[in-house]
Formats: C-alpha cells, structure tokens, sequence
C-alpha cells in the first residue's frame, strides 16, 4: 500500500506488512516495514498473546476481580461473520 502520510511517518511511503502466528507461545506478530521514495526503511511491530476465554476468566479473578456472566447472543446479537467469535467479559473489582 502506498501512503502520502499514515499511522508510521508523514511523508510518503510504501507499507508493507508481515504476518506470523506461533502455535506454541500463542503469540501472533505482525511487522510493518515503511519504505521512503529515498529507500530508508523503518521497522514497526506488534504482538498479541491469544487467551482462551477461560483465561481471560482466570486472570481476572486472580487479580481481584469478580467475574459475571455476560449477555447471551439474543441480548447482545452480532452478525454472522462474528457468531461464535466474540467475548464479552463483565467484570467488577472487589474491595
């Protein structure tokens, strides 16, 4: 994709990203190169750790919070794409 200016650097530039997954960490990483006309190439990244939604659960009960249930699908419907997919968590701290 080319960009006149973006997220990554105010002049214009090409964007290219990479994507990888790693089964065993569960750790997804994307790299973002930003290419300048004049050739300098900067390097931008993220990762994101997957969590089960009993995780997620988990973590924040071990951390002090109550967990309730949250909406069902018919109080909180999504489209199809997402049926199945999406987490909502409801969660207070406790005192």
């Amino acid at each position: 994709m080319t960009c006149l200016q973006g997220l990554f650097l105010d002049r214009p530039h090409l964007l290219l990203t990479e994507h990888a997954w790693d089964e065993e960490t569960q750790i997804s990483s994307t790299l973002f190169l930003a290419i300048e006309e004049n050739g300098n190439t900067t390097r931008f990244g993220n990762q994101m750790t997957a969590w089960q939604d009993e995780e997620y659960v988990s973590l924040f009960s071990d951390c002090g919070f109550t967990v309730f249930p949250g909406p069902d699908s018919t109080a909180w419907p999504v489209s199809e794409t997402f049926e199945g997919k999406l987490f909502a968590l409801l969660a207070e701290k406790n005192d």
